[in-house]
């Protein structure tokens, strides 16, 4: 009975990432940016925004210059404060585009 418990709370735990209420990425938003030229850069940018809260993911495309921004659905992220964070990290932004 000890052993049926103990599988049991494993199986469990293996399941909750599964079932779990963690937020999943639900909306995509691409930033064009002017300034972002190298790689360390791109990276660091990255970094920056990928620590945001209501941030799920971030991919930088340096050739296109577009910072790719998946947020998490029960989060939103306004053109302003989008517009800050890449300000902020010391680049312009060009355009902002959602749901692509």
């Amino acid at each position: 009975m000890k052993k049926l418990i103990i599988y049991s709370g494993i199986l469990m735990g293996m399941m909750a990432p599964v079932f779990g209420s963690e937020s999943q990425p639900s909306a995509r938003i691409s930033v064009d940016v002017n300034g972002l030229v190298c790689d360390f850069c791109a990276r660091s940018l990255e970094k920056f925004l990928g620590k945001q809260v209501m941030v799920a993911d971030v991919q930088i495309d340096l050739a296109s210059k577009v910072i790719t921004i998946e947020v998490m659905d029960d989060q939103t992220v306004d053109d302003e404060t989008l517009t800050q964070w890449v300000t902020d990290a010391g680049y312009a932004v060009r355009a902002i585009r959602r749901g692509e």
